[in-house]
């Protein structure tokens, strides 16, 4: 039964790092997966593996809490550089473990000091690492515009997570057989391997094409054509709605009359947004530099409050974020272009 589990759950692990890799060969999650499917057949392998391979295996199943974590940051953020901090914790929960195993040949032998370094410590990180990737999952889902992704969120990494918390927990706390804890990697990993099966376009990896971008010369502009649903996004717009400070999808739906799904479908499909503040802020953005080029005189905090941004910080953080440069840097820059 065990060798059954392990080799039934192999097959899925290569089919699937195989099938997202030759699907989308360019994207960077793609290869995120696959490196969290080989970490998976390492959990898989392990226990029909010899002594000496099992050193291996062992260190490799290790990363699977950082690789799930770093697979979350890399499908479900558009800017994945935020979390940057995170990465040293990642690598501190892979490598102070197989630095153990190496140096000690089992995670029970070593001082207490450096067992609680080097296996202890790790563990805790690897919790932190799950639960900060499913609340990346969680975090901002009314405010994403890409459908396959908003069903991802729940259908695939969502379950995922759960499965991968319950067998850290299960590694680490209690002692549950083998055959139980391969039989719940087995579920999961058919799971996900039907969901990708069954749709592979978009899923997963399927990302829209790359949203509009504000330039530092001219920014842009909306191009909507007539239509009831496009004619009350472009009155929004023109009026002026996303200066609103707290600004949601949901009031923003209720002020254009249509209901969520459908402003989520107009403003991704339409206009090329991946998430609802990416949009607000474009147009909040695009009003802010007009007002740094026309108004010189006008203090920033008053535009960045008057754009509907809490505070000057977040407007600063975000204006930098999209343009390259602050807010200060951006009217120099236009004063000078404007005296040459």
């Amino acid at each position: 039964m065990l060798y059954w589990l392990s080799g039934f759950g192999l097959g899925l692990v290569l089919l699937q790092a195989l099938l997202v890799v030759v699907t989308f060969p360019r994207l960077k999650p793609a290869w995120s997966y696959a490196c969290l499917m080989l970490a998976v057949g390492a959990f898989l392998l392990h226990p029909l593996a010899e002594d000496g391979v099992r050193l291996i295996t062992q260190s490799i199943r290790t990363a699977i809490p950082a690789l799930f974590w770093w697979l979350c940051i890399e499908t479900f953020t558009d800017r994945p550089k935020r979390f940057r901090w995170g990465v040293g914790f990642a690598l501190y929960s892979v490598l102070a473990p197989a630095i153990h195993l190496v140096t000690f040949g089992s995670t029970d032998a070593g001082s207490p000091v450096l067992h609680r370094l080097l296996i202890g410590l790790p563990q805790l990180v690897e919790y932190g690492l799950i639960l900060t990737g499913l609340g990346v999952v969680l975090y901002h889902w009314r405010d994403d515009l890409i459908p396959t992704r908003r069903r991802l969120r729940g259908w695939l990494l969502g379950f995922a997570g759960v499965i991968i918390l319950t067998q850290v927990a299960l590694e680490q706390w209690v002692e549950a057989g083998q055959i139980g804890k391969l039989l719940l990697a087995d579920i999961a990993l058919i799971a996900i391997a039907c969901l990708l099966l069954t749709g592979r376009t978009g899923v997963l990896l399927g990302h829209a094409s790359p949203q509009p971008q504000l330039t530092n010369n001219e920014p842009a502009e909306p191009d909507l054509e007539i239509s009831r649903e496009r004619r009350a996004l472009n009155q929004a717009i023109q009026n002026g709605l996303y200066r609103q400070e707290g600004l949601t999808l949901a009031t923003f739906a209720r002020a254009i009359k249509l209901p969520e799904y459908k402003t989520r479908q107009l403003i991704n499909q339409e206009l090329g947004f991946r998430n609802f503040p990416d949009f607000v802020n474009h147009y909040r953005l695009a009003d802010a530099c007009r007002h740094l080029k026309e108004t010189p005189d006008e203090p920033i905090t008053t535009i960045a409050l008057d754009m509907g941004f809490r505070s000057v910080s977040s407007f600063n953080r975000v204006f930098k974020e999209h343009l390259g440069m602050t807010p200060t840097q951006y009217r120099k820059a236009g004063a000078s272009a404007g005296e040459a």
